[in-house]
């Protein structure tokens, strides 16, 4: 194969990755300007997402992974179990 016929399919590659990411951008613009503009309940969204996630610890800020992570032990030389 020729250095040539190697180089001819890279720009047509590019120009379609660019047409993607520019195509995928405006329509997040587009979906971000909308969403702003929306009259939505905000106060009914945020009860909502308030009761889903009542009574869960957060890991990040409580620590609560590291009860279980506790408890958990590794030993490289013994094989899982098959199932």
């Amino acid at each position: 194969m020729s250095a040539e016929g190697d180089a001819k399919p890279r720009p047509k590659v590019f120009l379609a990755t660019v047409k993607t990411v520019a195509a995928v951008g405006l329509l997040s613009i587009g979906a971000a300007s909308w969403l702003s503009r929306t009259n939505l309940d905000r106060d009914g969204l945020a009860r909502l997402a308030a009761a889903q996630f009542r009574g869960l610890d957060d890991p990040v800020t409580t620590g609560s992974i590291s009860r279980s992570a506790a408890g958990t032990r590794l030993d490289p030389c013994v094989l899982p179990p098959r199932r």
